[in-house]
C-alpha cells in the first residue's frame, strides 16, 4: 500500500515537471469570473460601454463578467485600487484619458504610475473632440481662427469644463501649436459652458460631439474642425484641425482597458483578441459610431508605447497651462 503511494507520488511529480499538470490557469483562462472595473457611475456612457464588451467578453471566454462601478475622484480611485490588485488575469479596467494618462502630470501626489502600474491590453475608442466657436464668431475655419487670435492677442477666450480635462488642455495644445494668446474660463461641465458660448461671453471650446450636438442642431454654435488626426466616422464632411489649418495636430479623449501590473501575458492577449473582435463587429461598429466615437482595437504592444506617447503629451500641456492638483 504504500509502496503504491510512493509510486503515485513518483509519478504526480513527473507530470508537474512536464507541465502536464502545471498550475493552472494558463491553458484554462479564465478559470472564474472576470471583474471588469469601471470608474464611473452606473448608467452612463462608460459604464454602457464596459457592460457591451462584457457581455461580448462573456459569451467568448465561457466565464461570467461581472461590471463593478468603483466612481470617485474622477476615476482615480479605482484606477489606484486596480494597479493594486492581484495579477491573475481575472480583473480588468476601463481606462481613459483622465486617470490613464493626464493624472500623471496633473496630480502633485498620484499614488499610481500609469505607465508603470498598469497592463494595457486595447484602447477600445478614440472621442474626437469638437472645435466649437460662437455661432457669430467671424473665423469659420481653423485658419481663419488662428489669424484672428494673433491679430487680437489676448481678447479670445476659450471655455473648457474644468481645469485639467482634456478638453481644457486640448485647447492649450492648439494654443501652443498655433503660437497665440487666447485665455481660458474654466467651467463646472459642458452646459454653463456652452450657454456662455453660445451668449458669447466665451468664443471657442473643445468639447465631444455628444455633448456639443444639441448647441448644434439649434444652430446656437458652430463647429469648424475635429481634433483627431483623422476625420471622425460621426462627422465625417467635418475636416480636422490638422487639415484646415494646422498640421500635426491630433488631440482625443479615449478609452482602453488595463489589466494589474504583471499580469499574464496569455491572459492580456486572449482579452484583447476577443475584444478587438467583438469591437470590429457591425453591430458593435455602428453603436460606437453613435455614440460619436471611432473604434480603435489595437495590440497590448502598441497601446503600451501609445500610453507612453499619451503621458508625455499631456504632461507638456500640464505644464505650459501651469495646472497642479491634490489628489
Amino acid at each position: 500500500m504504500f509502496a503504491r503511494a510512493r509510486h503515485l507520488a513518483v509519478l504526480l511529480a513527473a507530470f508537474l515537471a512536464m507541465g502536464v499538470l502545471s498550475e493552472g490557469a494558463h491553458a484554462q483562462y479564465p478559470s472564474k469570473a472576470i471583474r471588469f472595473i469601471v470608474p464611473w457611475p452606473p448608467g452612463g456612457a462608460a459604464d454602457i460601454m464596459a457592460r457591451l464588451i462584457g457581455e461580448g467578453l462573456s459569451k467568448e471566454l465561457g466565464q461570467t463578467v461581472v461590471v463593478d462601478n468603483r466612481p470617485g475622484a474622477g476615476g482615480l480611485v479605482a484606477t489606484e485600487q486596480v494597479a493594486k490588485m492581484e495579477p491573475d488575469g481575472h480583473t480588468l479596467l476601463l481606462g481613459s484619458t483622465g486617470p490613464n494618462a493626464i493624472a500623471g502630470s496633473l496630480y502633485k501626489n498620484l499614488r499610481y504610475d500609469p505607465v508603470k502600474d498598469l497592463t494595457p491590453v486595447t484602447q477600445i475608442t478614440e472621442l474626437p473632440l469638437l472645435l466649437v466657436v460662437n455661432k457669430d464668431f467671424p473665423a469659420n475655419n481653423v485658419k481663419e481662427l488662428i489669424a484672428y487670435a494673433k491679430a487680437n492677442p489676448g481678447k479670445v477666450n476659450f471655455a473648457s469644463v474644468g481645469s485639467g480635462t482634456a478638453q481644457h488642455l486640448a485647447s492649450e495644445i492648439f494654443k501652443i501649436t498655433a503660437g497665440i494668446n487666447i485665455v481660458h474660463v474654466p467651467y463646472k461641465g459642458s452646459a454653463p459652458a456652452f450657454t456662455d458660448l453660445a451668449g458669447g461671453a466665451v468664443q471657442m471650446l473643445f468639447d465631444n460631439i455628444p455633448a456639443s450636438r444639441a448647441m448644434l442642431q439649434a444652430g446656437k454654435v458652430k463647429a469648424i474642425a475635429v481634433s483627431t488626426s483623422t476625420r471622425s466616422t460621426a462627422m465625417p464632411d467635418l475636416p480636422t484641425v490638422a487639415e484646415s489649418g494646422l498640421p500635426g495636430f491630433h488631440v482625443s479623449a479615449w478609452q482602453n482597458i488595463a489589466m494589474p501590473p504583471g499580469s499574464p501575458p496569455e491572459a492580456v492577449a486572449r482579452v484583447n483578441r476577443e475584444v478587438v473582435k467583438f469591437l470590429n463587429s457591425p453591430e458593435m461598429r455602428k453603436r460606437i459610431t453613435d455614440m460619436g466615437a471611432n473604434v480603435v482595437g489595437n495590440t497590448p504592444a502598441e497601446e503600451a508605447q501609445r500610453i507612453k506617447d499619451e503621458v508625455e503629451k499631456w504632461g507638456r500641456a500640464v505644464k505650459a497651462a501651469g495646472v497642479s492638483l491634490d489628489y
